[in-house]
């Protein structure tokens, strides 16, 4: 029979691997999160062009533009969920007003290019804003997120109001 005090050195000798294994694994854990992630620039602000669109109409039976601008008006005021219909891939821009890939407005984009941002401001509503704007084109600044596949741009600020969208 082995006893303990033979055990004891590879006792020993495996507590100081997981010693080491694990104080390791924390250093190496601490320094990775001080390192760069693809993520780092997610809250620089972004600028999207489209247009104001209210959700629930839109969403559910594709109403837009000039034809729709009454009804959109009432439903943003009441108080409906406020959407951005922007052209192109991504529609995003450079912050200090340059242009995207594909025009400032998406020229030249057939409707399955489109995307959707709900527009809200500082974690509250933007409706009272947006309601005039129904219909309209805009230019918005904000951060841009995503979580399984809904898109939003949050705390944002209107930057320019073009015409309204035929």
């Amino acid at each position: 029979m082995e006893r303990f005090s033979d055990r004891a050195p590879r006792l020993a000798g495996a507590l100081v691997v997981i010693g080491v294994l694990a104080t390791g694994g924390a250093f190496v854990y601490a320094g990775g999160s001080h390192g760069k992630h693809e993520h780092d620039n997610a809250d620089k602000p972004k600028t999207l062009t489209g247009e104001v669109v209210d959700l629930m109409c839109y969403l559910d039976h594709g109403a837009r533009g000039k034809d729709h601008r009454d009804c959109a008006k009432r439903c943003i005021t009441s108080g409906g969920p406020v959407g951005l219909l922007v052209d192109g891939p991504s529609g995003e821009h450079e912050q200090h007003g340059q242009r995207g890939q594909h025009g400032e407005h998406g020229e030249g984009h057939d409707e399955g290019q489109r995307q959707v941002y709900l527009i809200i401001g500082n974690h509250k509503p933007l409706n009272s804003k947006l309601a005039d704007h129904a219909a309209k084109q805009i230019t918005v600044a904000g951060k841009v997120v995503e979580r399984d596949g809904m898109k939003m741009i949050e705390n944002t600020q209107i930057v320019s109001v073009g015409k309204i969208v035929e």
